[in-house]
C-alpha cells in the first residue's frame, strides 16, 4: 500500500464491497485484493410491544463483521448510537455498548419514557462505526443522523397512534411481578428479585409479612437498580429482599411468607393512583 494517496484501484474495489474497501483503494498503488466486509453490518428492531405514554421503548439489534477470515470480531463496534426525534422535535442520541461474542454482537438501547406520548410519531434509526477506520453505518442502511424524520422510512417508524395512555396506573402488559427465584434460597448472598415495570413514574413500597400478619420487613423506594443492589424498590426493574428480618440483622426462618407491593403514582397521567398487589412467597434456606 502506496504511503501517499494514488488513484482509486478499480481491480480491488472489484474484489471488495463497501466503503472500507472503496477508502483503502485511494491509497493503494498496485492492484491488490483487500479484506472484504470490513464494515460492520447492523440490523434493528422494536422489541416493545403495545407501547405506552411514557414508558420506554426498547430497541433492540445485532452488528456482525464480514470479514471473519481477516480480523473477525476486531472489528466489531463497541457501542451503537439511536438517532430519534420524537414529534417534530430536535434529534436525541442514546448510546448503548455491544456485547461482543465471536464475530457478531448485540446490544439493547431504550427511547425514554419522557419521549413517548400518544399521537406523537418516534422516527429512529441507530449507527456504528467500523473499530478499524471509523465509518459509519446505519440501519436503516439509507439513514441520515441529523434528518431522522425523512429518512427513517416505515419501519423505523413507531406510530403515535399505537401509543396508548393506560386507564389506570397498572403492571406494563408482560410486567407481573414475577420472583427470579422460587423458593427463594435466603442466605449466602443471595438476592430475592421481584421483578416487574409500572406504566408511569411511582413511588414504590414492599412489605413482606409472616401468615400471621407479622410485618418483619419493610422496603422503600429507591432509584437504585435492585438486580444489583439488596433492600431496594424502583417502578422499572422491581423489588429486592436479601431475606433479612426488619432489623436487618437476621435471616427469615423457613416457610411461606407473604409479600405486599404497594404503588402510588407520581407522574402526570395517573398521580395519586394505586395498586396493591400480593403475592407468596416461600423461604428456604
Amino acid at each position: 500500500i502506496s504511503s501517499t494517496p494514488t488513484a482509486f484501484n478499480y481491480s480491488a474495489v472489484a474484489n471488495c464491497t463497501g466503503g472500507a474497501a472503496l477508502a483503502k483503494s485511494a491509497f493503494a498503488g498496485t492492484p491488490t485484493n483487500f479484506a472484504c466486509g470490513e464494515v460492520p453490518q447492523i440490523t434493528a428492531s422494536v422489541s416493545t410491544t403495545s407501547p405506552l405514554q411514557g414508558m420506554p421503548i426498547k430497541i433492540v439489534g445485532t452488528v456482525t463483521d464480514g470479514d471473519t477470515d481477516t480480523d473477525g470480531a476486531s472489528a466489531l463496534p463497541t457501542s451503537v448510537t439511536l438517532y430519534y426525534v420524537s414529534g417534530t422535535g430536535a434529534v436525541k442520541t442514546v448510546t448503548a455498548s455491544v456485547t461482543v461474542s465471536g464475530t457478531s454482537g448485540s446490544f439493547q438501547v431504550e427511547i425514554p419514557g419522557t419521549d413517548v406520548v400518544e399521537n406523537q410519531n418516534i422516527y429512529w434509526g441507530v449507527g456504528t462505526a467500523d473499530a478499524t477506520m471509523g465509518i459509519e453505518v446505519f440501519d436503516p442502511a439509507t439513514f441520515d443522523k441529523t434528518d431522522p424524520i425523512t429518512t427513517a422510512g416505515t419501519e423505523h417508524t413507531i406510530l403515535g397512534t399505537d401509543i396508548k395512555v393506560g386507564t389506570a396506573l397498572e403492571f406494563a402488559p408482560g410486567w407481573l411481578p414475577y420472583p427470579n427465584q422460587m423458593p427463594f434460597r435466603a442466605g449466602g448472598n443471595q438476592r430475592l428479585v421481584i421483578g416487574f415495570k409500572i406504566n408511569e413514574i411511582s413511588a414504590v413500597t414492599m412489605r413482606i409479612y409472616t401468615t400471621d400478619g407479622t410485618l418483619i420487613r419493610q422496603i422503600e423506594n429507591s432509584s437504585t437498580d435492585p438486580e444489583t443492589a439488596n433492600n431496594v424498590c424502583n417502578w422499572e426493574k422491581g423489588c429486592s429482599w436479601d431475606g433479612t428480618t426488619y432489623t436487618g440483622k437476621q435471616l427469615a426462618s423457613n416457610g411461606l411468607y407473604i409479600i405486599n407491593i404497594y404503588a402510588i403514582g407520581t407522574g402526570t397521567n395517573f398521580a395519586n393512583q394505586t395498586i396493591n398487589y400480593t403475592k407468596g412467597i416461600v423461604v428456604m434456606k
